[in-house]
């Protein structure tokens, strides 16, 4: 009983469907061309559902990954997030600390006169 109701919902749905209405009205085909048009139409019917139906799913599915990449994007920039305040809070630089190029340069220079420190412990 449930699957007749599906059918004929189905059914309904595809014919209010204003390009499937627009394909033959009967009202413009001649009477020779009736039983063509009638054998014809759902060949018609079946292929723009078909088509229709493969188009909608490849979009509703690109929105779905365009969604899940978004929410995995915000996750994982709360992660670097929360790595760059670990590593500010231990002394270490992190992606925070972008050095452009005078501020490299200016690195550079503050290493050449530096003294060089001991890679040995003193006791």
């Amino acid at each position: 009983m449930f699957r007749k109701s599906y059918r004929s919902l189905g059914l309904l749905s595809l014919l209010s469907f204003p390009g499937v209405t627009a394909l033959a009205p009967n009202s413009l085909v001649p009477t020779a061309l009736q039983p063509l048009t009638e054998a014809i139409r759902p060949l018609i019917i079946q292929a723009s559902f078909l088509v229709g139906g493969l188009f909608g799913l490849y979009i509703i599915s690109i929105l779905f990954r365009i969604y899940y990449d978004r929410q995995i994007l915000r996750t994982l920039q709360h992660i670097q997030y929360d790595l760059d305040q670990r590593n500010q809070h231990l002394g270490i630089s992190s992606s925070r600390d972008k050095k452009y190029l005078i501020g490299r340069m200016w690195a550079y220079l503050k290493s050449l006169f530096k003294k060089p420190e001991s890679k040995r412990k003193h006791r």
